[in-house]
């Protein structure tokens, strides 16, 4: 049952709110754009999101952390972690190549570029990383991983730039709240490499940053930012299990 959290009930109210999500930006907004007070997806998309905090917030608390040394425990040899992480990896990597052709605010065009650069980089990483991991037991993700951590960070600051005007919060919170759980995700992930022991908090922003961007699918999303929300989300979730069941 505990194996069955991060790789199947998680991904799974993930799946089940970008659904709601989708009809909820469907139907619970008027033809202004004004969203509907009261509207039943709204509020089960809310109930379920609770539902998923809570849940993450008691598995991390019952969880009993491994620990492999340094970095992240090894994955025992197991195939299937390595594929994943690796194809999380790959995500990021074009997904950051992706936002570089998408770039169309001139006036930020720059920065979406360097953070498309930061991204490229950091789907390179996380690929050598999980590599490292099914080669040797005992080799770390590395430190270069924090890289990921600062991509993220400008993601952040970018994203909340552009859509800051909206007044319409309900337009953009969700992304809002996955941007800053993959950023504490990777970020206390990461910790583990300084021995900074930080596993079930970890675990639950790991866990939450996958649920949300998961979420974030039932939105209208360009093709770069749909690869980054995959590749994250499927990176979370292996970290979470790694972290939390290790062999």
């Amino acid at each position: 049952m505990k194996r069955a959290v991060p790789f199947v009930l998680f991904p799974v109210a993930g799946v089940a709110a970008a659904v709601l999500r989708q009809f909820q930006l469907s139907e619970a907004y008027t033809s202004s754009g004004l969203p509907i007070p009261g509207q039943g997806s709204t509020l089960a998309l809310l109930l379920l999101s609770l539902a998923a905090a809570l849940g993450a917030l008691i598995y991390s608390l019952l969880c009993r952390p491994k620990f492999g040394g340094e970095g992240l425990p090894a994955c025992a040899g197991r195939s299937g972690c390595t594929v994943g992480m690796t194809v999380a990896g790959f995500l990021v990597l074009i997904g950051g190549a992706l936002t570089a052709m998408e770039s169309l605010i001139p006036s930020l065009r720059i920065a979406w570029m360097i953070l498309a650069v930061l991204m490229v980089l950091s789907g390179a990483l996380m690929v050598v990383g999980a590599l490292q991991l099914k080669k040797d037991h005992r080799t770390c993700v590395g430190r270069l991983l924090l890289l990921p951590d600062f991509a993220c960070c400008l993601w952040l600051v970018l994203f909340y730039q552009s859509n800051a005007a909206d007044p319409i919060l309900m337009d953009y919170v969700f992304r809002l709240l996955a941007m800053v759980c993959i950023l504490l995700g990777l970020y206390f992930t990461t910790a583990q490499t300084y021995r900074l022991r930080r596993a079930r908090r970890a675990a639950f922003f790991c866990l939450m940053g996958g649920y949300l961007s998961l979420l974030c699918l039932g939105e209208p999303l360009t093709l770069g930012s749909l690869a980054l929300m995959v590749g994250f989300a499927l990176y979370l979730f292996f970290c979470a299990g790694i972290l939390t069941l290790g062999k």
